[in-house]
Order: C-alpha cells, then sequence, then structure tokens
C-alpha cells in the first residue's frame, strides 16, 4: 500500500465523514423546525382553548344576570301591583299583634283606667 492510497482513504473517510455530519446537521435542523411548529401548534390550541373557556364563563354569566333580572322584574312588577293575598295576611297578623302589643303596654302604664 503506497502513502496516496493511504491519503486517498484518508481523504475518501473525512468526506464520508463530513457528509454523514452534514447530514446530522440537516436532521437536527429538521427536528427542531419541528419542534417549534409543535409549540406554536400548542400554543393556538392553548389560546382557542383559553378562549373557549372565556366565552362558556361570559355565557353563564349573562345566564345569571337574565335570571336575576327576571326574578327582580318578578318582584316589583308584584309590588307594584300590590300586595298578595298571604302578603295581605301577613301584614295584618303582623298589624294585630303591634296594635295587641301597644294596648297592653298602655295598660300597664294606666292601671287605674
Amino acid at each position: 500500500m503506497s502513502e496516496g492510497d493511504s491519503l486517498r482513504e484518508k481523504l475518501d473517510r473525512l468526506r464520508r465523514e463530513r457528509l454523514e455530519v452534514e447530514a446530522k446537521v440537516r436532521e437536527a435542523r429538521e427536528e427542531e423546525r419541528q419542534r417549534l411548529d409543535d409549540k406554536a401548534q400548542c400554543q393556538r390550541q392553548l389560546s382557542l382553548f383559553r378562549r373557549q373557556m372565556l366565552v362558556h364563563t361570559i355565557e353563564g354569566l349573562k345566564k345569571s344576570l337574565e335570571d336575576q333580572s327576571a326574578k327582580l322584574q318578578a318582584t316589583y312588577s308584584r309590588q307594584e301591583r300590590g300586595p298578595s293575598s298571604d302578603e295581605e295576611n301577613l301584614c295584618r297578623t303582623r298589624c294585630a299583634s303591634s296594635s295587641n302589643s301597644k294596648k297592653f303596654q298602655q295598660s300597664k302604664q294606666d292601671p287605674a283606667e
């Protein structure tokens, strides 16, 4: 084997190694690009999920507000029509109880009467 052959073999080996390194660098770059694409896709999905959660929360709050508004409106419309028979009975009971209590207190203060 001559020195020229040995040199040629080394040169061929170095070229093959260089091609292998270049292929590995391309592969690493492609993997990095794919990783960045996957990361961007995950971020888009997360943003979409957060948006959906916010919309869902807002819709729930809107429904709750509408329900409260309807209850308030029903309460005020009942008050505008006047007290119901149940409310009138309760008022009469309280008024009578209050009146009897006042009479009892007055009789305690004026025992001569």
